[in-house]
């Protein structure tokens, strides 16, 4: 949000009544306010299926006993008063739930050929081999049944994946296509350890995934529309890349975009990650602190503009006033080209509030200006709670406000430049602190290193690069409009900005190589200590209520980072669609047995699932195991031998291939060969696959482990088919029965033969396999085959992550414990799979 700048507009706000005020003395319009919040709030625990009527009913039933308040006692009147502003929030979060779930894509219509037009209105991917772009609906095939009426209340937006796409202009923000596509239900990836995308598609309300096949541009939009202005701003920046044929281009021509127009698709991964792991990626795009710079520099020149205009005409009573919508036009006129980002969003509405409690002349608590904002923005945005950023602007600006309670601004305006460096370094150290838990839990680890890093980088981007951005972006508009000439002039404003990029970057770059630069949640119990420390010095208060508040944050804190008994032995399928990713818990230690795919366009599940379940479960995993080289399975394995490269790697041999030598490979390989028999941390495992002899191709060579804890089996068979299943019979006969089966070939029509089955006899049957992926998989003769054995059936595809635990009772008795993610992990009515 506005975090570090928004200090300085909010000054002339504190009186010495707002900063003796406590937290307990709110007015009745800020419990009103929190208990709207909370309703809110309530969000992920409501359904789909309740009825909004018995909820409206109460709410009204509610306020109509506060018109009685004459006969009530006013703590009565207030109890229900509160209830009915909590029962207005949650009638406003199903009413919204509702509106999202009004629509749903047809079953009869999965994948199904179909002619649809949208509107786009944004493009995120824009690679040769790939499209991606968002947009709403305009026109469908009458068997999607969409209803007329949503296209005006609640457009029905969807997100579009063009592979391969002909040598066409891509889609642009405002731009109709009419697309020849499949559709299916919108979904995502769900594991612990990462937050699921189908999360961000319900904040983005997007409601169906389509594949495009073929499309054609019906209309141009208007040159005047805002996304035209950040599709021609766009235009102009990409020209100016350093490229063969433009020697004395650019660099780095992906932040300036982002900086000017919120568009960050150009940034590449890698350059993300340093971002995150150095604290610093809050100002690479558009966001709330970039707005509020943006309304500080315009209050500054309005204010010698309209003072210098006040002082010829002899008035000044109010000419503050005009400086300050003048700097809010500004500001929404930014706000208007980031194309109403989140983060812009809610810092546009604190500076509105700002404005107003300036122009009214209100003495307003700055606690309570953030409540009001808060409860506002959820008013007008009730999904705002599940962008992270939302949590991470409301903490951040609430420490600032804390650190203002403790010293004010009069007594820092005062200080000289040596203390007012000091003051912004503790505030860096305060906001670092107070983001604690917030970064724990949303990136498994804490950039120590931000305080650094902020107080170096953000000078150079609020002096320096922002201004020479928002002055080029005004430039190309000018040019745009007839200006000619201003183009040129944008380029040289660009130029030193481009530099100035280059030793940020590298400075970045640099500071990685200081220990504190990232720290995993395995080495976070003692963050404790700087917690308590903050809310002594800064939780407003007596001595006696700081101590009670940071006893239990201390506690709370513990418990939390507490990491939970692991399970003695476990089996971890995640869902990584159309692949394979299967880890073996035994303790905190962990045997991969495979490591996903790696999809065109960069996402890797290796690096973006398997890896933050680990993190997240807080184990090391000492084997690699893939089954065979097939990218489903393999795609992810380079991600995580760089993350563990003390991890061994037993890998299928391909017939043909000459041995090597591994002695100094790290991590160190072995060929998985049939016969092998080796102890795991307990774990007795043999290697029952690839069979000696003839191979009948990669999917049938694929490494079978049989693992065997306690009496307990779990086969784990890759890709084998119809061939290899049968030589197994023949060669083991019943010696491979298992309590839990790894479905062969993600369950194709060539596996899973029924002499196979019945001889491995398992409890529970675990298939990976995409949501309504083009091969149909698992078959529907493969789920009949297991459905007449009474055998369960899962699949990560219908239930996100599976998680097999094993549990011993009482009796010391073994019994298995099944946990899917979207039914017992997570049960929110966000994170449920579309039911054919």
């Amino acid at each position: 949000m506005c975090a570090r700048q928004f200090q300085g507009l909010m000054s002339n706000s504190y009186s010495l009544q707002a900063r003796m005020l406590t937290v307990n003395r709110f007015l009745p319009l800020d419990r009103l306010c929190a208990a709207f919040i909370g309703g809110v709030l309530a969000m992920p625990w409501l359904s789909p299926t309740w009825s909004l009527w018995w909820l409206l009913l109460l709410t009204g039933a509610s306020f109509a006993i506060c018109m009685y308040r004459h006969a009530l006692r006013t703590t009565t009147v207030l109890a229900v008063l509160l209830l009915s502003a909590l029962l207005c929030g949650i009638c406003w979060s199903l009413f919204n739930v509702k509106m999202l779930n009004l629509w749903q894509l047809p079953n009869s219509q999965w994948r199904e050929p179909a002619q649809i037009t949208i509107q786009v209105q944004q493009v995120s991917v824009q690679y040769p081999e790939r499209w991606q772009f968002d947009g709403i609906i305009i026109d469908a095939p009458q068997a999607w049944k969409l209803p007329r009426f949503l296209s005006q209340i609640a457009p029905t937006r969807v997100r579009a994946q063009w592979y391969f796409p002909p040598d066409i202009s891509a889609p642009q923000p405002g731009e109709i296509w009419q697309l020849h596509a499949r559709a299916r239900p919108a979904t995502g990836l769900v594991n612990q350890g990462s937050r699921p995308i189908q999360v961000r598609w319900v904040r983005e309300r997007i409601r169906a995934s389509v594949q495009v096949h073929d499309g054609e541009l019906l209309r141009v939009p208007h040159m005047l529309r805002i996304s035209a202005i950040r599709h021609e701003i766009a235009s102009q920046v990409q020209q100016w890349q350093r490229s063969v044929d433009n020697p004395r281009g650019l660099d780095y021509t992906g932040f300036l975009l982002a900086l000017m127009t919120g568009n960050r698709q150009y940034i590449h991964t890698h350059q993300w990650q340093l971002f995150q792991q150095t604290g610093v990626a809050h100002i690479m795009a558009i966001s709330g602190l970039h707005l509020t710079l943006v309304f500080g520099f315009a209050w500054w020149l309005a204010r010698l503009g309209w003072l210098s205009c006040a002082l010829g005409q002899g008035r000044q009573s109010s000419y503050e006033r005009h400086t300050l919508l003048t700097a809010l036009l500004v500001a929404v006129a930014y706000a208007a080209l980031a194309d109403f980002a989140v983060s812009t969003t809610r810092a546009l509405i604190l500076v509105s509030f700002f404005v107003v409690t300036r122009c009214l002349g209100w003495q307003i608590a700055p606690l309570r200006i953030l409540l009001r904002c808060v409860a506002l923005l959820l008013l007008l945005d009730p999904f705002a709670w599940l962008d992270p950023g939302f949590w991470l602007s409301v903490t951040a600006v609430l420490a600032i406000f804390l650190w203002h309670w403790c010293a004010p601004w009069e007594s820092r305006t005062k200080a000289g430049a040596l203390q007012k460096i000091a003051s912004l370094w503790r505030l860096e150290v305060l906001l670092t602190l107070a983001l604690i838990p917030l970064t724990i839990s949303y990136f498994q680890g804490i950039p120590w290193i931000a305080p650094l890093t902020n107080l170096w980088v953000i000078p150079i981007f609020t002096l320096l690069i922002l201004p020479l951005c928002l002055l080029a972006a005004l430039l190309i508009v000018l040019e745009l409009l007839g200006v000619v000439g201003a183009a040129q002039i944008a380029y040289g404003l660009a130029y030193p900005a481009d530099i100035a990029l280059h030793s940020v970057i590298h400075g970045l770059m640099l500071s990685t190589y200081v220990p504190l630069h990232w720290q995993s949640v395995q080495d976070l119990r003692w963050s404790v200590i700087p917690l308590v420390w903050l809310v002594l010095r800064y939780w407003p208060g007596a001595m006696w209520q700081r101590l009670g508040a940071s006893s239990v944050l201390s506690v709370t804190m513990l418990i939390w980072l507490q990491p939970p008994k692991p399970p003695e032995f476990a089996v971890h399928m995640l869902d990584v669609g159309q692949g394979n990713a299967i880890v073996i818990q035994r303790g905190r230690n962990a045997l991969l047995y495979d490591a996903g795919p790696r999809f065109v366009g960069g996402f890797d599940t290796g690096r973006s699932v398997v890896i933050p379940f680990l993190r997240y479960h807080r184990l090391t995993p000492e084997w690699l195991v893939l089954s065979h080289p097939h990218q489903d399975h393999v795609g992810g394995a380079p991600s995580l031998t760089a993350a563990y490269p003390r991890m061994q790697v037993l890998e299928t041999r391909l017939q043909g291939e000459t041995s090597t030598d591994h002695s100094h490979s790290i991590p160190r390989r072995w060929p998985c060969e049939w016969g092998q028999v080796w102890r795991w941390q307990g774990v007795l495992i043999r290697a029952l696959a690839p069979m000696p002899g003839p191979s009948f191709g990669p999917n049938n060579d694929s490494c079978v482990l049989l693992l065997e804890y306690n009496g307990q089996r779990v086969l784990l068979t890759g890709d084998i088919q119809r061939l290899t299943e049968l030589r197994m019979v023949g060669r083991y006969e019943g010696s491979f029965q298992a309590h839990i089966l790894q479905v062969p070939h993600h369950g194709s029509q060539t596996s899973s033969q029924t002499e196979f089955i019945d001889r491995v006899a398992p409890e529970v049957a675990l298939v990976g396999a995409g949501f309504l992926n083009q091969w149909g998989m698992p078959h529907p003769d493969v789920r009949k085959r297991y459905a007449e054995r009474r055998i369960p059936l899962f699949n990560t595809g219908d239930f996100g992550q599976i998680s097999v635990i094993l549990h011993r009772n009482r009796e010391n008795e073994y019994n298995w414990l099944i946990r899917p993610f979207r039914q017992e992990i997570q049960p929110f009515w966000y994170l449920q799979q579309a039911k054919p």
